[in-house]
């Protein structure tokens, strides 16, 4: 059976609201992090990448204001901050010639 995420409220709840906390806060600081490798990434790269990188930059930006606001983070928002940071990595670590 599948395990289902609990909540605040559910009576067989173990949710803790500082858990909760600290995910959005992590994710917060996980778009900026994207963000800065963009920002921070050596001239070569950051051309090859220019499409890549605008797009992953922008959607980091937005996904981070977005949870800080909402100070929380939804499996997908976090699926896509950790697809887009793998991808940030893989052209920082591979496209170095």
């Amino acid at each position: 059976m599948a395990k289902t995420r609990q909540l605040p409220g559910d009576p067989d709840s173990n949710w803790n609201k500082q858990d909760d906390d600290q995910a959005w806060k992590d994710a917060v600081k996980q778009a900026a992090d994207i963000v800065d490798s963009i920002d921070n990434a050596p001239e070569e790269i950051a051309d090859k990448a220019m499409d890549f990188f605008e797009s992953v930059r922008t959607g980091a930006v937005s996904i981070g204001e977005t949870i800080e606001k909402t100070r929380r983070v939804s499996e997908k928002q976090q699926k896509a901050l950790d697809n887009w940071e793998a991808g940030v990595n893989r052209w920082l670590e591979n496209h170095h010639d």
